[in-house]
């Protein structure tokens, strides 16, 4: 002690403070030693049963984590006043002797007493704990097995785990903030404290909110999935089921917002702000939200609208599909459009000078964006002027195939390959529509020259006979319109089927299909190229005989080769002379011996 007061001020507080911060650490030490020490050898040992030992071990695990949370405060508590009185330059012995005189007479034993409660109310609260443990596992069993749902079992888990856990750290947190009060800590910890649990409680509130919505919404979903059918209301839920991962974030935002709103109210330099912008955010959200829910809607009551009569004809119904789309985008322009305004009016803008901000805008857009002008106008003589419908197959330059969607922008076409056309209104400049009361499919077949013409005729005939049995497209017999053209290797027939719009490509192939079998029936021959190989080989190997003659003869392999020249060029010259006649009968030549 003599040397501590020989030093300097500084010195003597620092070696002070090292003091009292290393005791403190001892007596926990100590206490954690003995009372966790005691706590393992009279209630842990291997001879209780397991009930009392699992007892033991939370009782042991909340007792250290008291001990911990005394030790932190009080080694907080000391830091804090040290530096204070450091700051000031008093002399901690002295501070600490007035600080000792001045505490009233039964300060340590109500102290002491304190603790007690401090002790007893943690262990009582590790009893309860477990208590709510076990009924929280019953009550996930029981909400399991409601209606006998297995979508929803990973929800329900999850949430139940959640609020174990929740409920532990806020039964602790509150203990914490009921223990510092109890023992008399400075009120100013104590407050802060009580904002911390709180904005915790805000928090955890918020999250198990949205554990148990998400649950609902899924065994809502799975519901209605179960219970869906043709002859109530929820048979429109396959269309709107892409909506159910929009609800659920939508709920988790608006959520989320409250939570947030809430807990920045606890503080006071940020409690206007939050009262005032949360609610806006949260209408917000729900606008955006039931905009889209209204545009989903909107879309089926427009179909049901127009395509639920089944007295509908076929153009009648195509034409109503081709329009279908317009009304769509019109309804979903207007119903986004009202929700920017009331949007703008849930954060307490004025709506009028955006509005006036836009028309100037758009304005602009249109004097720029002709090309976008003139393929809505086009898009609409389209529409109006019943170029094609829906369904239709028509061919627009390149593209060839099943129109799918007519928009005021675009065509969308669908060909024969499967390729996606995306054609825009205003470069259409030719439209071939083979939809149109009826079309002709066209086939032209070739025969030999030889074939017997009365044959051919009489083979085509019966192909279309038998084409009109087949084929329920085909609106009037087949017409062989006779010899149509004189090729180099064969005879050229065109046949004429009128079919049903769009079925002229189906019947063509069938058709194909039904002369083949018949000239194969018939004996008619279907001309094709042919392909001769000739191989030239320069090498002539000689007889024996000669070869016995001549062995050194160095003129005998160029003889050959000229001789083989000589009859290759033989060869040819036949060829070209047969050539011609060959080509007449549509026959290629045979291979020369």
């Amino acid at each position: 002690m003599d040397w501590i007061r020989s030093q300097t001020l500084p010195t003597q507080n620092a070696v002070l403070l090292g003091i009292a911060l290393l005791a403190v650490l001892v007596v926990f030490a100590g206490l954690r030693l003995v009372l966790l020490g005691g706590i393992a050898r009279s209630l842990g040992g291997k001879d209780r049963p397991a009930s009392v030992r699992a007892t033991a071990q939370v009782l042991a695990q909340n007792l250290r984590l008291l001990l911990l949370f005394a030790q932190i405060v009080l080694l907080l508590a000391i830091g804090a006043g040290a530096a204070l009185v450091w700051v000031r330059g008093t002399n901690l012995i002295e501070w600490g002797k007035a600080r000792l005189a001045s505490l009233p007479e039964g300060f340590w034993q109500d102290f002491g007493i304190a603790l007690g409660r401090v002790a007893v109310a943690a262990i009582g609260l590790a009893i309860l704990l477990r208590g709510v443990r076990r009924a929280l596992a019953w009550a996930t069993a029981r909400a399991k097995a409601w209606e006998g749902l297995r979508a929803n079992d990973e929800s329900i888990e999850g949430f139940f785990a959640l609020l174990a856990t929740l409920i532990r750290l806020g039964a602790w947190l509150a203990f914490f903030v009921w223990a510092a009060a109890d023992l008399g800590l400075v009120e100013s910890w104590v407050t802060a404290l009580g904002v911390a649990l709180r904005i915790f409680i805000i928090v955890a509130l918020g999250v198990l909110a949205w554990r148990a919505i998400d649950a609902v919404v899924v065994s809502l979903d799975a519901l209605s999935r179960k219970y869906s059918s043709p002859n109530n209301l929820l048979r429109f839920y396959d269309r709107l089921q892409h909506l159910v991962p929009a609800l659920r974030r939508t709920l988790e935002w608006a959520l989320w917002i409250l939570v947030g709103t809430q807990a920045l109210r606890q503080i006071d330099a940020y409690s206007s702000a939050a009262s005032t912008w949360g609610p806006r955010f949260v209408r917000v959200v729900g606008i955006l939200f039931l905009a889209r829910v209204a545009v989903e809607v909107s879309k089926i009551v427009v179909q049901q609208s127009l395509l639920r009569d089944s007295k509908l004809s076929r153009e009648a119904r195509q034409r109503r599909s081709t329009i279908l789309p317009l009304i769509e985008s019109v309804i979903q322009y207007i119903v986004y459009f009202g929700a920017a305004i009331m949007v703008l009016e849930a954060l307490g803008q004025d709506p009028t000078p955006f509005l006036a901000g836009a028309g100037i805008v758009g304005l602009a857009v249109g004097l720029g964006a002709q090309n976008l002008v003139n393929d809505m106008v086009c898009g609409f003589f389209i529409l109006f002027e019943d170029h094609y419908l829906v369904g239709d197959f028509v061919r627009i330059g390149d593209a060839e195939g099943v129109v799918e969607r007519v928009d005021l922008r675009t065509t969308r076409i669908r060909d024969q390959s499967g390729r996606h056309h995306i054609l825009r209104n205003g470069s259409i400049e030719a439209v071939v529509n083979f939809s149109k009361e009826y079309v002709y499919a066209v086939v032209d077949v070739g025969v030999a020259y030889e074939s017997d013409l009365d044959v051919v005729v009489s083979a085509l005939e019966e192909a279309a006979e038998r084409l009109r049995a087949r084929s329920t497209d085909v609106l009037e017999p087949t017409s062989v319109k006779g010899l149509d053209v004189f090729g180099e290797s064969e005879l050229t027939y065109r046949t004429v089927t009128k079919v049903r719009p769009g079925a002229h490509l189906s019947v063509a192939r069938l058709l194909r299909r039904i002369i083949k079998d018949v000239f194969d029936e018939r004996g008619v021959e279907i001309p094709y190229a042919r392909r001769v190989l000739i191989l030239k080989n320069e090498t002539v190997v000689p007889f024996p005989e000669q070869a016995a003659e001549e062995p050194d003869s160095e003129e005998s392999p160029r003889c050959h080769g000229i001789a083989s020249q000589v009859t290759s060029l033989f060869i040819e010259e036949i060829l070209a002379e047969e050539a011609p006649r060959v080509h007449r009968r549509g026959r290629a030549p045979s291979r020369p011996g």
